[in-house]
C-alpha cells in the first residue's frame, strides 16, 4: 500500500514545507524520487547551485520522521544521509 512522503526544503533560517507530498510505495521510492527532483533542478540551471548553497531536501514520511536528507548543494554521486 503507497504511503505519503513529504519533500521539504530547509537552511538554516528558512523552511519551505511540502504541504501535497507524493505517494510512492516505501522509503526507498521517496529517497529515489527526491534524487530525481534535485537532478532536474540541476540541469534546469546548473549556474543557479550557488542559491542553493546551504539548502537540504528533507523527505520525511506521514508522522513527520525524517527519512532521509539530501543537500542541494552537493553532487547527488554522494550517498544521501540517512537519519
Amino acid at each position: 500500500m503507497p504511503s505519503r512522503f513529504f519533500f521539504t526544503l530547509v537552511n538554516r533560517e528558512d523552511v519551505i514545507p511540502d504541504e501535497e507530498g507524493v505517494l510512492v510505495a516505501d522509503a526507498q521510492s521517496a529517497l529515489n524520487s527526491a534524487m530525481e527532483v534535485i537532478r532536474e533542478l540541476q540541469a534546469e540551471d546548473p549556474s543557479a547551485a550557488a542559491e542553493w548553497k546551504g539548502w537540504r531536501l528533507e523527505i520525511t514520511g506521514e508522522a513527520g520522521q525524517v527519512i532521509g536528507s539530501l543537500a542541494l548543494d552537493e553532487p547527488l554521486s554522494k550517498m544521501p544521509s540517512r537519519h
